[in-house]
């Protein structure tokens, strides 16, 4: 049913290949794809910034880099005019559930996880 849940990520996230599971959900209202667009790109931004001194100091930052110059460019495409909401607020959630989390943690849906 929707929203999916939290539990069902979780549960999902084992099942599925990176890229698989971060998705926009068929039953997404219209009202909500600017606000999906809006989280998952700030989402992308404070991992840039948090996080990129922890992939240096652990010897990561080759990798990590790709996945935020990945992430970036999909929310660069989320931000311009090209294509319609739906297939822009779809690069966003993408840049953060499958570049960034790698299909771990996806934010689909509009509020808190559950």
């Amino acid at each position: 049913g929707f929203p999916l849940r939290w539990a069902d990520v979780t549960i999902l996230a084992g099942q599925y290949k990176t890229g698989e599971l971060c998705t926009l959900l068929p039953e997404t209202p219209d009202s909500w794809l600017d606000a999906l667009r809006d989280v998952n790109c700030k989402l992308v931004s404070k991992a840039k910034s948090q996080l990129t001194p922890f992939a240096h100091q652990y010897g990561n930052e080759a990798e990590w880099n790709e996945r935020i110059r990945l992430a970036t460019a999909f929310c660069e495409e989320a931000a311009g005019k090209e294509g319609t909401k739906q297939s822009r607020t779809e690069k966003a959630i993408q840049a953060w559930g499958n570049h960034i989390m790698e299909g771990r943690e996806c934010c689909s849906v509009v509020g808190p996880p559950f």
